[in-house]
């Protein structure tokens, strides 16, 4: 890289005695291993010593520099200055050169926002192209250390056309003392790569400003480069300059694990707890946990402009995403839900089963209702005499949720999580930003009624302390989180994120509360010990012998995008792990998607199990199921939506007998034209 020297004339003055000046008549910005030429001028005779100093205070000797021209290697920011002893005379001082470090700082297009929300433009590979909506911003949200700034944008155009115009503004955001400025940027350049002078800042203190670069005009082949902020660091002076985006465009998690300051045996069998989340602070995207506990947790979320779910969530003894050999035995199963709930697996984040509700339609400014169960549960396994030869210790998690007063309490599912026998001894609750395009907006939930009843005693307790974590957090990123006791209400916690503004930490304690649930939980207990009851009657269930069995005919089957995968056949093939789907590559096939199977003898059914794979974007919806005797002639023996879950029974209306049965799949549960099948058995 090339070094540049930087050439300075400097007075001598004539001082006697040992007189520092503090005064700085010289000013210059080098890099880093610049040189700098600095000429006496005015010297006639005497000694003379180069000194410099990071505070214009204490000065030390420049080694091997006793010349009358000083050439420097520069490496940091410092004050020069000669030192001159000619004779019996006092020391003559040169004037004091101040020597700053230039520091530019690059911000990637990559941590822009697109304001408002939706597609405008195309933010990739460190650059923004394709601006087409002339509505929307680019705005970026900067950690910024005190300092004077340049900032500069670098922009080329490819496409001819008169002048065009940007606006270009910073404004803090929150009190830091900085008056809003903004500028309108003009460029006419074709062809090439141009830098254009923006703004000029004086950043008063250190933290999170937003800076928004909005079209004034067509931006039709325009590309956007990095933004540059250029800088210098100043000796004698403590803060240097600094201005990057944040490693996470997402917000932090924060969370609170509820405990109490009353006497308590620590082992609950039943939870409870309240979240209301306030009108404005309901961004997409957001996860307001409100029961979480050792194996799962239990919340709301808003994941589009029209869904708002329940979600409820249970985790595998064993994380099968590292682990994928892991036995059966060290899932979680589902013992039952409620029809309107989707259930299935889900990974990532260990792995385990979930079931949510997508129609839960829960508001803001209004208070939504947990309830969480957990038993002692155990599987027995049996000999041929029917003798227990091992018991395998499980506990059964059951979860509902209210929404509304007058619809009253409604039920998600139960899980059955295997190798455990605990009780609850407390729990947390967070708020996460699932999504990443939307940290800048703020996300608030207030958490309170907080209170679990113990296994031993059936007393409410009231948890009314809180612990305090969070991610990120670290100085120059995300910090923009709150939690503690609400300001506005003495007796509820709360939880905040994102916004890019300062941490708030509030108090960690409140009253314990004297209002408990006053519900009969008999109903909940009878819903969990039916949930048993259907789970041990499909334990139960015998299923047709499948050997034999074959795929008559099919409408599709993918044969090289799914590796071993994908054929028809392995909807039959007693092997749940391995799954038809239908064809994708090519010419994708569409609905309506068909089998049929000839199980080869006339039998007597009363229903069907599916095993499905995929998630929501695989699972089919409408379903026609027919039966015949000969292949030609069928009788329908149910048409409906199939639930969107990844197993699930369909018992007949009436027991049927036939040879061959033929599934029609008209419609699956999302956009998706696709559908995947793992089994289908027979009982």
């Amino acid at each position: 890289m090339k070094k540049y020297i930087f050439v300075i004339a400097t007075a001598l003055l004539s001082l006697t005695g040992a007189t520092t000046l503090s005064a700085q008549t010289e000013t210059v910005a080098m890099k880093s291993g610049d040189s700098l030429l600095i000429d006496l001028d005015g010297y006639r005779a005497g000694t003379i010593s180069w000194q410099s100093s990071s505070d214009s205070i204490a000065w030390t000797k420049i080694p091997m520099n006793s010349a009358s021209t000083l050439k420097y290697k520069i490496m940091k920011p410092q004050f020069i200055r000669a030192r001159v002893k000619e004779g019996t005379c006092g020391y003559c001082y040169s004037d004091v050169q101040t020597v700053n470090m230039e520091q530019t700082f690059s911000v990637s297009t990559n941590k822009a926002y697109t304001e408002p929300a939706g597609s405008g433009f195309t933010n990739s590979g460190g650059t923004i192209t394709s601006w087409t909506n002339l509505t929307k911003s680019a705005v970026w949200y900067l950690y910024q250390k005190a300092g004077t700034y340049d900032l500069n944008l670098d922009i080329k155009a490819t496409v001819s056309a008169t002048a065009r115009q940007l606006e270009l503004s910073c404004t803090p955001c929150y009190d830091l003392g900085f008056d809003a400025v903004k500028d309108t940027i003009e460029y006419k350049g074709i062809g090439k790569r141009d830098t254009i002078s923006g703004l000029k800042l004086v950043i008063p203190q250190t933290g999170y400003y937003r800076y928004e670069l909005k079209p004034l005009g067509s931006m039709s082949g325009v590309t956007i480069y990095p933004l540059s902020f250029y800088s210098f660091t100043m000796p004698g002076v403590e803060t240097t300059p600094e201005v990057h985006g944040t490693d996470y465009l997402s917000s932090p998690s924060v969370h609170l694990s509820f405990s109490s300051t009353a006497s308590t045996t620590k082992e609950y069998n039943w939870i409870y707890e309240e979240i209301m989340v306030p009108q404005g602070y309901d961004p997409l995207y957001t996860y307001w946990m409100s029961l979480g506990f050792f194996r799962g947790y239990m919340g709301i979320q808003t994941n589009s402009a029209t869904e708002r779910r329940v979600l409820f969530s249970v985790w595998d003894s064993v994380d099968t995403d590292t682990n994928p050999d892991a036995s059966k035995d060290s899932l979680v199963s589902l013992v039952d839900k409620a029809d309107y709930v989707t259930a299935n697996g889900f990974g990532n984040e260990g792995t385990g089963g979930q079931s949510y509700v997508k129609t839960a339609n829960w508001k803001v400014d209004q208070p939504v209702k947990f309830l969480m169960n957990v038993r002692r549960d155990a599987v027995k396994t049996l000999d041929g005499q029917g003798n227990v030869i091992k018991t395998k210790p499980t506990i059964i998690l059951s979860a509902w949720y209210c929404v509304d007063e007058a619809e009253g309490w409604k039920y998600v599912a139960t899980w059955r999580a295997p190798f455990d026998t605990r009780m609850f001894d407390g729990f947390y609750s967070f708020i996460e930003n699932f999504g990443y395009s939307n940290g800048q907006q703020v996300r608030k939930g207030y958490y309170y009624n907080a209170f679990a009843q113990e296994y031993s005693t059936g007393k409410w307790v009231s948890l009314n302390k809180v612990g305090f974590s969070h991610t990120d957090g670290a100085e120059g990123q995300r910090v923009d989180y709150e939690q503690g006791v609400a300001p506005e209400y003495p007796d509820r916690f709360y939880m905040a994120s994102g916004g890019y503004t300062p941490t708030k930490k509030t108090a960690n304690q409140i009253p314990l509360q004297t209002n408990a649930p006053t519900m009969d939980l008999t109903p909940f207990t009878a819903r969990v010990d039916a949930a048993l009851e259907a789970e041990a009657e499909l334990n139960n269930i015998v299923y047709k012998d499948k050997t034999g069995w074959t795929v008559e005919s099919f409408t599709s089957q993918e044969t090289s995008g799914e590796g071993t995968n994908g054929r028809a056949a392995q909807i039959i093939d007693g092997n749940t792990s391995t799954y038809w789907h239908s064809a994708w590559t090519g010419t994708p096939a569409t609905y309506p998607h068909q089998f049929v199977v000839d199980t080869k003898i006339s039998q007597l059914v009363k229903g069907f199990k599916f095993t499905l794979s995929g998630g929501t974007n695989r699972h089919m919806k409408d379903i026609k199921i027919e039966g015949s005797e000969d292949g030609s002639t069928w009788t329908q023996l149910m048409r409906k939506d199939a639930p969107d879950s990844e197993s699930y029974l369909l018992k007949l209306d009436a027991a049927s007998t036939f040879r061959y049965f033929r599934l029609t799949i008209y419609s699956g549960w999302s956009s998706e034209i696709h559908t995947r099948i793992n089994e289908i058995d027979l009982f």
